[in-house]
C-alpha cells in the first residue's frame, strides 16, 4: 500500500491519502472518487503526540544585518528600499509598488507557522496623499490577504484604515481612524485559526 500527498486546491487544503495500483497500472484512491479527502485513518503503527511549544521572535533592528528570519516577496532586502543603517536602531523602508502589483512589492515579513498567534508592531510615518500607506499585513498572495495601514485623507490627515482582499475580490472597510501627527503608531494582529483581529495605539499606548 502507498500513501500520496495530494492538494484539495480551492480550500487549499493538503492531506495524506493512502493509494493503490489497480489491474491496469492506474494509481486510485483507496477511498474511491478523484479528489481527496479531509480526513484519513492513519497509517498502521503510527500514534498521535500532540507538542505545544511557544515560539517568540522579536527584533530590534540593531544589527549590522537583517535577521535570517524575515523574508521579502520576489526581490531581495538591499539598502535600496530597506535599510538598518540610515538610521541605526530602526527599519527604514523605503516606499515600493501596491500591494495589487506583481513586481515591487517591499514588504518584510515572517511566514505563519501556527494556527494561534500575535504580530505586533511599531512605526513612524508622516503620508502625504492617500497613495501612501505602511501598515501590518497577513498576506497569503496578491488575491488574499488584510491589511491595517497608516496613511492620507483630504481633509483628516494622517488616518488608519483597513483593506481586505479576497479571491482577489477588493474592500476597503469604510471606517477611517484619525491619528494624530508626529506620534509612532502601534499596530497588532491577533489570529486564532480563520479568524484575525487588528488592534491599535498611539504615542506610548501600546496595540
Amino acid at each position: 500500500m502507498y500513501y500520496l500527498l495530494l492538494r484539495k486546491h480551492l480550500g487549499r487544503e493538503t492531506a495524506l491519502q493512502q493509494v493503490y495500483w489497480n489491474d491496469e497500472g492506474w494509481l486510485r484512491l483507496t477511498a474511491g472518487g478523484h479528489t481527496p479527502q479531509l480526513e484519513v485513518p492513519a497509517p498502521k503503527g503510527t500514534c498521535s503526540v500532540k507538542q505545544e511549544q511557544s515560539y517568540i521572535f522579536e527584533d530590534f533592528f540593531e544589527g549590522p544585518a537583517l535577521d535570517k528570519t524575515w523574508n521579502t516577496l520576489r526581490i531581495l532586502a538591499d539598502d535600496r528600499w530597506c535599510s538598518l543603517s540610515q538610521r541605526p536602531g530602526y527599519l527604514r523602508i523605503r516606499a515600493g509598488e501596491s500591494i495589487q502589483s506583481l513586481f515591487q512589492h517591499h514588504v518584510l515579513a515572517i511566514r505563519q507557522t501556527d494556527h494561534r498567534f500575535r504580530a505586533e508592531t511599531a512605526l513612524e510615518y508622516q503620508p502625504v496623499s492617500y497613495l501612501q500607506m505602511a501598515g501590518l499585513l497577513l498576506y497569503l498572495n496578491e488575491e488574499d490577504y488584510l491589511y491595517a495601514y497608516v496613511s492620507y485623507e483630504e481633509g483628516l490627515g494622517k488616518v488608519l484604515r483597513m483593506m481586505r482582499c479576497e479571491a482577489n475580490s477588493f474592500t476597503l472597510v469604510p471606517q477611517v481612524i484619525k491619528l494624530q501627527d508626529d506620534l509612532p503608531v502601534h499596530l497588532a494582529v491577533e489570529v486564532h485559526g480563520i479568524q484575525a483581529q487588528f488592534y491599535y495605539g498611539v504615542g506610548d499606548e501600546p496595540a
